[in-house]
């Protein structure tokens, strides 16, 4: 298991997750707009690619590729906050039409909300029993 190919991924993107927009430059918008993303211009493409950075976290980015949306509720961005209700009331501020917060399970919380173009994301509090970020992986 020492050869596996995903050692190979050090010093690079951990996670990049994709989801299709009909129109990029709108799209990138608002995402920075409404979630505080952050357009990193050295991979953006014209009407092909963006790449939104999460602002104070590394290795994790959110990919805008021009396409076809295929929403689904399989299919969701998922963002960990600390607070939750605070983050669900920016969200409304913004004019983002959020759900309300549901308890799923050993004192995880979510709240789903949808992009301009329909792509599902929720928020996401854990309980303060679950691991911190640099408590997680390599177990």
């Amino acid at each position: 298991e020492e050869d596996m190919f995903l050692k190979e991924i050090e010093g690079e993107y951990g996670i990049i997750t994709r989801v299709n927009v009909p129109y990029l430059e709108e799209s990138v918008r608002w995402y920075e707009e409404k979630l505080g993303l952050r357009n990193d211009r050295r991979f953006y493409v014209s009407e092909v690619w963006a790449q939104l950075n999460f602002p104070g976290i590394k290795n994790t980015a959110l990919g805008l590729s021009v396409g076809t949306p295929t929403p689904t509720e399989s299919n969701v961005v998922t963002i960990v906050v600390s607070n939750i209700r605070r983050a669900q009331e920016r969200l409304r501020e913004l004019e983002v039409n959020i759900g309300e917060i549901e308890e799923v399970g050993k004192g995880v919380k979510l709240a789903y909300f949808t992009d301009l173009v329909g792509n599902r994301l929720a928020l996401r509090e854990n309980s303060h029993e679950h691991p911190k970020a640099d408590e997680i992986g390599d177990g």
